[in-house]
């Protein structure tokens, strides 16, 4: 990236602020006329890969175990409500485990019980977390159903485009079965938001920019990217203590992340460019609980090189 003297950037298009990328949060502004936030909210549903992913702590969730819906909804609700206000728009989002993974009469149920919510609470849209080898025929119809009540994203896990990495860290799908997954949503209009990790093991800097131009070529609607974070009770973890994976600094992870927004086009809207790391257990990298650090991190190198999200897509 050439540098840049910072003091005059061309302002971003697709930007409320000083971000140089797309983010999520301007899109459902720009979408649905506020704030949104969403709620995670556990269903219960298991994974058909459970204990396979290699980074996986099986049986891991981030939401209230009691998989009542409405309850986690609730107190989540109020407690957002009292730091953005009463304006604030909420989007439902099933993420803990495989959201499809069940006969369609139960994902019927789960997914209109999620949009009975509707009535009593300012909600915009939802989001529903999955694989992509976990939509059968009949799931794909619940699906449609589900988006002609209230706009939906699924959100599929990809990790990687290297078929390679994939069978390395036990994903149990190639990525022709992904791409099979993003043609068959989007030709029922369905939104789709790509997941994806940075730091694989045996992965270097051109496969993951690799990855970021074959969801370009897909025409996602949105990606997240994620650090591959170190998860006690893992085989991941197992690995790392053998000295077998090595992860990057957060320099390193700031230029690959910034070489992959350079990649993607500039309506793709980006969910997050790290994660949370709200799960107990992180061994490593211990930088990736410094969220606004990284944010702000990207921020600058970015404004001072000069560049934006979809500067080398083609």
């Amino acid at each position: 990236m050439a540098s840049h003297d910072g003091k005059n950037p061309p302002r971003f298009i697709y930007s409320g602020d000083n971000k140089r990328y797309h983010t999520y949060d301007f899109e459902m502004r720009r979408r649905y006329g506020a704030k949104c936030v969403k709620i995670s909210l556990d269903a219960g549903f298991s994974c058909p890969n459970s204990g396979k992913c290699i980074y996986c702590r099986d049986g891991s969730s981030s939401a209230d175990a009691t998989h009542d819906i409405a309850r986690q909804f609730t107190d989540a609700s109020a407690l957002l409500r009292r730091k953005w206000g009463a304006d604030v728009r909420y989007i439902p989002y099933l993420q803990a485990h495989t959201n499809t993974y069940a006969p369609p009469d139960t994902l019927r149920r789960v997914y209109n019980e999620v949009i009975g919510l509707c009535g009593g609470y300012n909600i915009a849209a939802m989001s529903i977390a999955t694989r992509p080898d976990a939509l059968g025929e009949g799931v794909l119809e619940v699906l449609r159903e589900t988006a002609q009540k209230i706009p939906l994203t699924v959100e599929l896990g990809l990790q990687s485009s290297n078929d390679a990495t994939l069978e390395r860290i036990g994903r149990g799908h190639d990525f022709a079965c992904f791409e099979r997954a993003v043609e068959t949503l989007k030709a029922a209009d369905i939104e789709v938001c790509a997941h994806i990790i940075n730091g694989l093991p045996g992965e270097g800097e051109d496969d993951m920019l690799e990855t970021a131009r074959a969801l370009a070529r897909l025409g996602v609607g949105g990606v997240k990217l994620h650090m591959l974070n170190i998860i006690a009770e893992t085989p991941l973890a197992e690995m790392y203590a053998r000295g077998e994976v090595k992860l990057m600094t957060l320099t390193e992870y700031v230029r690959i992340v910034i070489g992959q927004l350079e990649l993607l086009p500039p309506e793709v809207y980006i969910g997050r460019v790290c994660g949370d790391s709200t799960l107990g257990g992180l061994i490593a990298p211990l930088w990736c609980r410094r969220k606004l650090e990284v944010l702000n991190e990207i921020d600058k190198q970015m404004t001072f090189a000069g560049t934006y999200q979809g500067r080398l897509c083609k």
